[in-house]
C-alpha cells in the first residue's frame, strides 16, 4: 500500500473493472467534486457522488492501490490529504457486485481492515465503542515513525472507521486519520464529525 507519495491520507479505495478473471469490484471514474470551505481555513469541501461527503485538510490527491482477497485483485481508488502537522487523512472505499462473486460485506470489511494492519508500522491498540447508526469498525492503532503511515519522526496514532452497505452489490468505506501520538485528536475529530456516507 502507497500511502504517503506526498505526505498524505485520505485515501478512498475501489476496485476497478479489469480484463483478467482475478479482478473484482468498480468504483466511479470521475473526479470527485471539491470546494473550498470558508471554516476551518484551507479545508476542503469533498464530494463522490452517490458514496460520501467528506472535509479534507486540503486539495485530495488521487491514487488507486489494491487489496488481495480470497485469491483475487480489488482495485481501489485513493484520496489523501493533510495539513501537514496536525492531521493526515484518509478515505478507502469500493464495492463489489453481489451478481457476479459469493463475497459479502463482512468478508470484504475485513480483507480491508487486515490489508491496513497489515502497513508496515502499524500495530493495532484497540476497539472503541460501537453505537447505533455508527460505522461497522472503529478502532485505534499506534504508528511507528517513518512507516508509510508516518513520514515524521515522532509516532503517530491512527483512527480507523469503516462503514458498509448491502443491497444489490457490497459497499465498504473506509475513513481514517492519523495525527502526532503527542499532539491533539481535534483536527482528527473534525474531520471525522463531517464525514458523511451518502444514501
Amino acid at each position: 500500500m502507497r500511502l504517503f507519495p506526498s505526505v498524505a491520507l485520505i485515501v478512498s479505495l475501489a476496485g476497478a473493472s479489469g480484463c483478467g478473471a482475478n479482478n473484482i469490484g468498480n468504483y466511479p471514474p470521475g473526479p470527485v467534486t471539491v470546494a473550498a470551505l470558508d471554516q476551518p481555513s484551507g479545508w476542503m469541501n469533498v464530494e463522490e457522488p452517490g458514496w460520501f461527503v467528506a472535509s479534507t485538510p486540503g486539495v485530495p490527491s488521487t491514487t488507486f492501490e489494491t487489496i488481495p482477497i480470497e485469491g483475487a485483485v480489488l482495485h481501489a481508488k485513493a484520496l489523501s490529504a493533510s495539513d501537514g502537522q496536525s492531521v493526515w487523512t484518509w478515505i478507502r472505499y469500493f464495492e463489489v457486485s453481489n451478481l457476479t462473486t459469493m463475497l459479502d460485506a463482512d468478508t470484504l470489511t475485513r480483507a480491508a481492515r487486515d490489508d491496513f494492519l497489515g502497513i508496515a508500522g502499524v500495530h493495532f491498540l484497540r476497539d472503541e465503542t460501537q453505537r447505533p447508526g455508527g460505522p461497522t469498525l472503529d478502532f485505534v492503532c499506534k504508528v511507528d515513525p517513518h512507516s508509510p503511515l508516518d513520514p515524521s519522526t515522532k509516532p503517530m496514532v491512527a483512527r480507523v472507521r469503516a462503514y458498509r452497505h448491502m443491497g444489490q452489490s457490497s459497499r465498504v468505506t473506509f475513513a481514517i486519520a492519523v495525527w502526532p501520538a503527542d499532539g491533539s485528536d481535534e483536527t482528527a475529530r473534525a474531520f471525522f464529525e463531517a464525514f458523511r456516507i451518502s444514501s
